[in-house]
């Protein structure tokens, strides 16, 4: 029987634009290209326009078999009736949100083996873990961690969720990254960014074969 956990993409796209009309056009790039996972992230935003662009992105996203994830704002989430939420740190516990999100999927951030055990047990279905290195999407960022670090966390996770890396992540470096044994993948600016989004999109789906081979 298939499980939340079940639906943790290998390639999760995090959105960086400023506009709920730059994030539309970013996430219909992504989609192109092979995408399928989206975290809509709008951190300076009010909630008003977080709902109305997660309105604008669920039909594209579920057209595709896609899955909208919406981060921090849990009631939003809820309203709009995304595929879930992922929680910050400083954000609602995973406990709260699961209460008001029913079964909808639930990740969470880690930055040292402390979080992960937290994270488990919370009960969450994914942990976002970073970041790799440094990276401009992000105005405040937790220790790096390097490959080293995944390693690390990844020898004491034990039976955690899915492991996602996350933080400054090209295509050149998952190689590496499946090496430690995580999950997979989130990034950002690296397509966003990008000359060629959909093309750099291609190359991530492609690469994410590394993750299944580590299985």
């Amino acid at each position: 029987m298939a499980t939340r956990r079940d639906q943790i993409a290998r390639l999760q796209y995090i959105t960086t634009g400023c506009t709920p009309q730059e994030i539309a056009s970013e996430v219909a790039l992504y989609l192109s290209g092979g995408g399928r996972w989206v975290q809509l992230r709008m951190k300076e935003h009010p909630d008003s326009v977080v709902a109305q662009t997660a309105q604008m992105l669920l039909v594209p996203v579920h057209a595709c078999g896609g899955v909208l994830i919406i981060d921090d704002r849990v009631e939003v989430a809820a309203r709009v009736k995304a595929d879930g939420v992922h929680l910050g740190r400083g954000d609602m516990p995973p406990g709260e949100a699961r209460h008001i999100m029913g079964d909808a999927i639930i990740g969470a951030t880690a930055n040292t083996e402390e979080d992960i055990r937290a994270a488990v047990e919370a009960g969450v279905d994914y942990i976002g873990a970073g970041p790799l290195r440094h990276t401009t999407t992000k105005k405040v960022l937790a220790p790096l961690l390097g490959i080293e670090g995944y390693t690390r966390l990844m020898s004491t996770a034990g039976d955690a969720p899915p492991v996602v890396a996350i933080g400054g992540i090209t295509p050149d470096d998952v190689a590496a990254i499946a090496a430690t044994g995580v999950h997979g993948i989130a990034v950002g600016g690296a397509i966003s960014h990008a000359d060629d989004p959909c093309g750099v999109t291609r190359r991530f789906v492609e690469l994410t074969g590394l993750f299944e081979k580590g299985k």
